[in-house]
């Protein structure tokens, strides 16, 4: 690990070291659903037409939901944005997401947003009432 972070100088190899990272992982996760095919096709109660088509689904959803680029070039991203805050920009309301119809956390949070995760976190005070 430690001759990966010495080679690993700028951001130019970032790229080749999250393919290494995502074909690791999607070699382990061909190693736990063949275990799993495996296991299921040693019970002879199970049905072979529904183990193939199990094992054809879970390998198709390593496919699907690895495989595919999710990255967009710098360029694109940046045209959004610009265009997403003049947008906002040229709006007369304070809230530019979703209200969430408490209005000191609008003035906050501008509304809730579709990126944001917002954890909201309270304590209830306590207050002791003396006896008389």
């Amino acid at each position: 690990m430690t001759k990966l972070t010495n080679t690993v100088v700028s951001a130019a190899n970032v790229e080749s070291h999250a393919r290494i990272i995502m074909q690791k992982f999607i070699q382990r996760e061909l190693i736990r659903i063949s275990g799993e095919i495996l296991s299921d096709a040693y019970e002879d109660s199970a049905d072979v037409f529904d183990l193939l088509d199990d094992a054809e689904s879970k390998l198709f959803e390593i496919t699907n939901s690895h495989m595919k680029s999710t990255m967009q070039s710098i360029d694109s991203v940046l045209v959004d944005t610009i265009k997403r805050i003049e947008d906002l920009r040229h709006r007369n309301e304070d809230v530019t997401g979703v209200p969430s119809g408490f209005k000191p956390l609008d003035k906050i949070t501008y509304g809730w947003q579709n990126s944001d995760l917002i954890i909201l976190a309270a304590r209830r005070r306590l207050v002791k009432q003396r006896l008389p």
